[in-house]
Parts: C-alpha cells; structure tokens; sequence
C-alpha cells in the first residue's frame, strides 16, 4: 500500500518534467527550423541579391501568443499537479497519525494487566513463565540477535519483511525466558 501512495505521489512530478521535456524538444526543433529557413534565405538571397525575409509584426505577435498560451498551460498544470500533491501529502499524515494512534494503542494495551488474570496467592512464588519458542523462527531470532535488520533476515531467509517484523515484535522478552 505505500508502494501504490509512493507511485501515486511521484507520477504528478513525472508527468510534470515530461511536459517540459516535451514543450523544450518543440522549442529546439523550432530553431532549428528557423535557422534552416535562415539558411536557406541567405543562400537564395546571395544568389538572387534579394533581401532576407524579417517576420512581420503579425507572425512576431502570433508566435508571441503561442508561447504565452503555452506558458498559461504549462502554469495551469503544474497548480493541478501541486494540488494533486499537497492532498496526497495530507492524506500520507492522516494514515501516519492513524499508524501512530494504533501504535500507542496497542503498547498500551500490551502493557495494561489483563482484566481476566487473577493475581496469584501471595504466600506461594509464582511460577516461572513457560515460554514457548517455535523452532521455525530460531533463525529469525539468530540472525537478530547477530544485529541485522528485518529487512536484511528477510531478504537472507526469503521471508516477507513485514512477517520477520512481527515475529521480532512477538517474540519473548529476555526477562521472560526460563
């Protein structure tokens, strides 16, 4: 799911620096088009002693108003893409602030008794806690306890990286075992 937000808060961008890829392949093609009009112009006008051809004040303003429609657009889109992002932004710190509420939730919930558990008599000790450790994550735990990441045990074992999260969340504290 943060893969699809991340993809969908770079895609705007993306599309963005297409545009102006695209919009600075046109202007270069234009000048060089114009350049071999130029060319060609001083050519025929060095054999024909006719004077070069200067753009009339209509075509100057034509293309002038080409290019401010073009800039017009350009600006339009890029306010589309900065709103597209800023509500993409908004939305990621919603879901961060939700993931934060349920964090601080559950490490409350963790650490609160248990409302059903009756405490234990107090003239006997209690008795040591069984503690129970499932063989399939022993090397989940050993490559842990060597100081790799998650996402380093779980690129090695082939396991999903939010699993070897989990089972390292689970697992037994060192106070708890036997």
């Amino acid at each position: 799911m943060l893969a699809m937000e991340l993809n969908d808060l770079l895609q705007p961008p993306i599309i963005f620096c297409a545009g102006i890829l695209m919009l600075a392949v046109v202007a270069v093609r234009m000048r060089l088009a114009a350049r071999r009009a130029d060319e060609a112009r001083r050519s025929n006008a060095g054999t024909s002693g006719a004077s070069p051809h200067v753009p009339s004040l209509r075509e100057v303003r034509e293309v002038a108003q080409q290019l401010n429609d073009l800039l017009a657009e350009l600006q339009d889109t890029s306010r589309r893409i900065a709103a597209q992002i800023d509500n993409r932004y908004a939305k990621l710190d919603a879901l961060l602030a939700e993931a934060d509420a349920r964090i601080r939730r559950l490490e409350q919930l963790s650490s609160a008794p248990h409302p059903d558990a009756t405490p234990a008599p107090r003239d006997s000790a209690p008795p040591p806690p069984a503690v129970v450790i499932d063989a399939k994550y022993q090397p989940i735990y050993i490559l842990a306890d060597q100081g790799k990441t998650p996402r380093e045990i779980a690129q090695e074992l082939g396991t999903p990286p939010g699993e070897v999260e989990l089972i390292l969340n689970l697992r037994p504290k060192p106070s708890q075992k036997g």
